[in-house]
């Protein structure tokens, strides 16, 4: 009886369910697809004045004013965008990029790979934890919109020293 009592016991963790860990939004696997949601303005091929240049721009798109993209739970607003289809990029200028559950980054200019759904945002980074506190600045910052929250790569982030208030 005791040798059976102990071998249900030495059994009891293997037959009982285990507690689900609680996924972070951080570590889910998105689609890394980006989707264009809003443009002003559209151009399906900018004009150039060299006929060997047109075959090399005849896929490319040019998005003007309040151009919107999404990517997962990310959203990336721009002032305007170029899509280079041919070499599987979009470049965006102006860039706000926001996560519901994470920081705003702002900065000049982002380059975002089509295939990897990695991008570098440069120029001018700063990034803003949701209550509006900065949390850092940079001159580069590398993004992986492969997951549905993105993750920040390389970069280093210049942290603001905290000012003492004055009692």
């Amino acid at each position: 009886m005791r040798l059976v009592l102990s071998f249900c016991l030495l059994l009891l963790p293997f037959l009982s369910p285990a507690q689900k860990k609680d996924e972070s939004p951080f570590d889910k696997k998105g689609d890394g697809k980006i989707k264009l949601t809003h443009a002003d303005r559209t151009i399906a091929r900018p004009a150039v004045k060299k006929e060997g240049d047109k075959k090399k721009l005849k896929d490319n798109e040019v998005y003007y004013g309040n151009v919107k993209f999404t990517v997962g739970d990310n959203q990336i607003a721009c002032d305007s965008a170029i899509h280079y289809k041919n070499d599987d990029k979009i470049v965006a200028y102006q860039v706000t990029v926001t996560s519901p559950e994470a920081f705003t980054i702002k900065g000049n200019e982002l380059t975002f790979n089509t295939n990897t759904a990695h991008s570098n945002l440069q120029s001018n980074v700063s990034v803003v934890a949701m209550n509006g506190d900065l949390v850092g600045t940079s001159e580069s910052l590398d993004l992986d919109f492969s997951y549905q929250i993105y993750r920040m790569g390389q970069g280093i982030l210049k942290i603001p020293e905290k000012k003492e208030e004055k009692k």
